[in-house]
């Protein structure tokens, strides 16, 4: 199924009685969905990105982080991967974001600096992915996250995407860190 996906809508509120919600386009041209679940829970005011069904039906609403986001797309460097982004009232000052990430508070990004690496892994490990559905890359992109503590925060999200899957997860990887490398620990 296509989305249509449409940047800086801004949410405009609910109809609770025709169970509707209502979004501006930056052109001005008003989008109005209903909704099944309730209450719906956005402020009025919040700008970000609606996605629609290609049946225009169903919808998600995800308000940007920061308010003053805006999408610069005559800008963008499809070659380069990247989408263009400016803060509301300052028009001159443009950033560069990886393509599909949208930005966090000011602005900012977590700049992916991630390096490819190639190693050899035994069979019992792909077929303990396999059997568990996992692709390899993400398995071991998980177990890293969490070693390493990487957070991927709404107001400065990560381009590369890794995040931890938790607190528990975070202690018991550096757990198995200690036992398995702890005596090349300086104490």
């Amino acid at each position: 199924m296509t989305e249509q996906v449409i940047f800086d809508v801004s949410f405009d509120g609910i109809d609770t009685d025709a169970k509707t919600v209502t979004f501006t386009t930056v052109e001005g041209g008003q989008i109005v969905r209903r909704y099944d679940a309730g209450p719906y829970w956005r402020k009025v005011g919040d700008v970000g990105v609606l996605y629609l069904d290609e049946q225009g039906a169903d919808f998600r609403f995800h308000a940007y982080p920061d308010n003053r986001l805006r999408r610069v797309p005559a800008q963008d460097e499809p070659a380069d991967g990247l989408w263009c982004w400016r803060l509301e009232g300052e028009d001159d000052v443009t950033y560069s974001i990886k393509a599909g990430v949208i930005p966090g508070k000011d602005c900012s990004v977590i700049v992916d600096d991630s390096e490819v690496i190639s190693f050899k892994v035994p069979r019992e490990f792909l077929d303990f992915c396999q059997t568990h559905e996992l692709s390899p890359d993400a398995f071991l992109q998980g177990f890293i996250a969490d070693l390493c503590e990487l957070q991927n925060f709404m107001v400065r999200p990560r381009e590369d995407g890794l995040s931890s899957h938790g607190s528990d997860e975070r202690a018991l990887a550096n757990e198995w860190f200690e036992r398995a490398y702890g005596h090349l620990l300086t104490r």
